[in-house]
């Protein structure tokens, strides 16, 4: 299994392979979002029912979330899924 990642400064990816396959360019916008109703990493991470580690690989841009994640996200921080996450 070979990973390739670029991630610019916006953290969005590029291009990334896991296990021979591409997933799709997408934005994180979820830092943003997260700090603007003041909560931790941790304090998402609980509400939402993962790992603190999650939330920080999502803010990178390095993890595609489940549709159900997102939707959990989403309604933590009070945004709409597709302005958290942008798929290009």
């Amino acid at each position: 299994m070979e990973n390739i990642c670029c991630i610019d400064t916006t953290m969005t990816i590029r291009q990334k392979k896991v296990k021979n396959k591409t997933m799709p360019d997408f934005e994180c916008r979820l830092k943003k979002y997260r700090q603007l109703k003041e909560m931790t990493q941790e304090q998402l991470a609980v509400q939402v029912g993962v790992r603190r580690e999650t939330i920080m690989r999502l803010e990178k841009a390095q993890y595609n979330p489940s549709l159900k994640l997102a939707i959990d996200i989403s309604r933590a921080v009070d945004a709409p899924i597709e302005e958290i996450f942008i798929f290009k």
